[in-house]
């Protein structure tokens, strides 16, 4: 899976969770919450539906680091690597 791809992935998921939010507006250096105000149950949605579609585990303590687009999709990248 490519960068691109967990890109889309994400912000598919997160359109998912927060289906107003602007997903194709974002920065990706900037926190995904302030961004597209997400109430905690929807990060919480927006976190397991990332999961699920890209089958990585998103550990809570590494979450609390997850804050951006960016950091998550590295993070993602790392873990998909390590798999192959």
């Amino acid at each position: 899976m490519t960068r691109d791809d967990i890109h889309r992935t994400l912000l598919a998921a997160l359109a998912e969770a927060a289906p107003e939010a602007g997903v194709r507006l974002l920065d990706p250096l900037c926190p995904l919450q302030q961004q597209v105000e997400l109430a905690p149950e929807h990060w919480l949605a927006f976190l397991g539906a990332a999961q699920e579609r890209l089958g990585v585990d998103l550990t809570d303590a590494d979450t609390g680091l997850l804050c951006t687009l960016e950091q998550l999709e590295h993070y993602c990248e790392e873990k998909l690597a390590r798999r192959s």
